[in-house]
Order: structure tokens, then sequence, then C-alpha cells
């Protein structure tokens, strides 16, 4: 046996380190970036209830049939879910 290097293995598992570094520093970073974004977006609740407060006194409310289209998407969202929750526990 050899006593020397095997140069592609050894350049192989510096290629798959750094794969795998590269993996974990990109999860972290996504994680990171998503928790900012969610963090802005629930900092700005109160702007953006002015800005719809704002609309609703220069233009009124919504009509009946929005807000009614609005809540039955809703329900139909939450129907589906509960649907294919109920159809993972059942198997």
């Amino acid at each position: 046996m050899e006593s020397s290097i095997d140069l592609p293995t050894a350049a192989l598992n510096i290629g798959f380190a750094a794969l795998v570094i590269w993996y974990f520093w990109h999860v972290a970073s996504s994680m990171i970036k998503s928790g900012r974004v969610l963090s802005a977006y629930l900092d700005s609740r109160t702007e953006r209830q002015r800005l719809e407060l704002e609309r609703e006194a220069r233009l009124g409310r919504y009509p009946l049939w929005y807000r009614a289209a609005q809540k039955l998407i809703l329900a139909v969202l939450f129907a589906g879910v509960a649907y294919y929750m109920l159809k993972l526990v059942q198997g």
C-alpha cells in the first residue's frame, strides 16, 4: 500500500464538506431572512389598520357581496384543511 494522499478522494471530501456547510448556511440565512420578513409584517399591523380606516373614510365600507365572498373563501379553505387533516388521521 502506498502512504501518499489520494487526491481525488481528498477533493471529493472537501467538495462534500463545502456542500454541507453551504447547505446549512443557506438554510440558516433563509430562516433568519424569513423571520425578519415575518417580523416586519407583524410590526406593520397598525399601519395597515390605519390605511384601511383611511380608505373606509374616503370610500365607505366594502360592499356586502365582497365581505361575504372573503368569508366564504376563508370558510372553504378551512374546511379543505380540516378535510385533509381528517383524511390524514384516518389513513
